[in-house]
């Protein structure tokens, strides 16, 4: 069940964007939330939160960059480590980050790379060129 159907995009956003403000993460991540945002992904209808587990926030911030990047054919183990580092900003303890990058990475390799992917106007090089700057 989607528990996000109900807003709109700009009130999706706007929410996301609080959670932004409240952790202490490097501005790449803000700038991931808006490449989500005009992306050609539905962020109201694809993303649905934290999947097999309880969201940390509503909606939760490393949940949503997630969905957004394995969403759209993006997922794997950088996607998988940028989640445990988002999680870490979050607050979120390494017992329980650990635990969660552990299980998206078997999902990833048993279920999910195997599934059919949303458009996307943004390529995983253009991710790691908002990340790393070069």
């Amino acid at each position: 069940m989607n528990p996000y159907l109900n807003y709109t995009n700009k009130e999706l956003k706007m929410l996301i964007d609080l959670q932004f403000s409240r952790i202490n993460a490097p501005l790449y991540v803000e700038t991931l939330i808006n490449m989500a945002f005009i992306d050609d992904w539905n962020p109201v209808e694809d993303f649905d939160g934290c999947t097999f587990v309880q969201d940390f926030n509503h909606p939760d911030l490393s949940c949503f960059i997630h969905d957004w990047l394995w969403s759209t054919g993006k997922g794997g183990e950088y996607s998988n480590k940028l989640f445990y580092k988002i999680m870490r900003w979050e607050g979120v303890s390494r017992k329980q980050a650990r635990r969660r990058y552990i299980a998206v990475s078997l999902a990833w390799k048993f279920w999910y790379k195997f599934k059919p992917r949303k458009k996307s106007k943004y390529s995983l090089d253009d991710i790691k060129y908002v990340i790393n700057g070069n």
